[in-house]
């Protein structure tokens, strides 16, 4: 009707965009609802194309930039950091880059949607499986053997996190959404302790409330309590 705004849509992941562009012609909202981290990407540049022919509107699209930038920081690991540790378990440079991502990662986790959501809780344990890598190679409390073996695992468990379902919150006024604005809301901001890895976090895997569970290579879910 005239002096309506254009309608809003909310969709599910990027098979359900690549559909709603293909067959909706005009100006639309469009609040994404789930996407799987690695087609993060992919899906920004489907709807900014969509915003350029179509006017289209995407809601929270700075929480997808940083989900981009979060899946970016996980290929880095996996096909950066992960090779040159398996050629050599012992590769200082390499040891203090896994020890950094590791803590960028979950760093980068909180800000997008806190501490309370899901994505935090299984990046945060990626992050810190990481960091113990590093650290057992930096202090020399593990042999060859382990670090060749462990960074296999490494590579698992990160290939598993880019397969993360993330689901975006329902958040107050979501029915809304003025055009082109940034409408995420507060961010959170990241965290600022412990960057040195210095904590026993052997101790902090064992008590925190989920439980993990891995299959063969690439997929591992994790069940929040």
């Amino acid at each position: 009707m005239e002096g309506e705004g254009p309608e809003r849509i909310e969709l599910q992941g990027l098979r359900e965009a690549v559909i709603l562009a293909s067959g909706i012609l005009g100006p639309r909202v469009i609040a994404v609802r789930s996407v799987r981290l690695s087609d993060t990407a992919a899906l920004i540049a489907l709807l900014e194309k969509e915003v350029r022919r179509q006017e289209w509107v995407i809601e929270r699209h700075n929480r997808l930039t940083r989900l981009a930038r979060l899946d970016h920081d996980l290929t880095i690991v996996l096909q950066g950091i992960v090779p040159i540790l398996v050629d050599d378990p012992f590769y200082p440079v390499a040891g203090r880059e896994l020890l950094r991502y590791g803590w960028s990662l979950q760093h980068m986790a909180r800000s997008i949607f806190g501490p309370d959501h899901p994505l935090y809780d299984a990046a945060g344990l990626v992050g810190r499986f990481l960091r113990r890598h590093a650290r057992h190679q930096h202090k020399g409390t593990r042999g060859a053997a382990w670090l060749a073996g462990n960074i296999m695992e490494v590579r698992d468990r990160v290939s598993a996190l880019k397969t993360f379902d993330v689901q975006f919150p329902k958040v107050k006024g979501d029915a809304g959404g003025a055009a082109g604005d940034d409408d995420d809301g507060a961010e959170f901001p990241e965290e600022d302790n412990g960057a040195d890895g210095s904590e026993d976090e052997e101790d902090q895997e064992r008590s925190r409330g989920f439980q993990e569970s891995t299959v063969p290579y690439g997929i591992t879910h994790y069940t929040i309590f």
